[in-house]
């Protein structure tokens, strides 16, 4: 039983904070992005080449899923370029310390 319990324990000492790496973008980012067409670039500090960015957009729904690998990694920071549609839903880095909307350039559709 003792030998249970300690196996348990151990689970649990490791599970906790695996859970705790996943972040969510700020939520004074959420509600932002274009209205159209548009490139995102996160940040997320703390992360590496193996970090994961889950986004869902309004126009185009799961953007990055199941999670897409960053296209650039420097000095403890993954980038991610995205091609979206709409305003940001959700978005999740995992693992990383932070993640934020860097820059939103909008396609810019020209008159008649």
């Amino acid at each position: 039983m003792k030998k249970l319990l300690f196996v348990v324990g151990v689970v649990v000492a490791f599970a906790i904070p695996t859970a705790a790496l996943a972040v969510n973008i700020n939520t004074g980012q959420l509600n932002t992005g274009c209205s159209g067409d548009g490139v995102y670039h996160f940040v997320a500090p703390g992360g590496g080449a193996t970090t994961r960015l889950i986004l869902n957009m309004t126009g185009a729904g799961d953007v990055a899923s199941p999670g897409a690998l960053p296209d650039y990694y420097n000095n403890g920071t993954a980038h991610w370029w995205i091609d979206g549609s709409g305003t940001i839903v959700s978005a999740s880095a995992s693992p990383a310390n932070r993640l934020l909307l860097s820059d939103a350039v909008c396609e810019v559709k020209k008159g008649k």
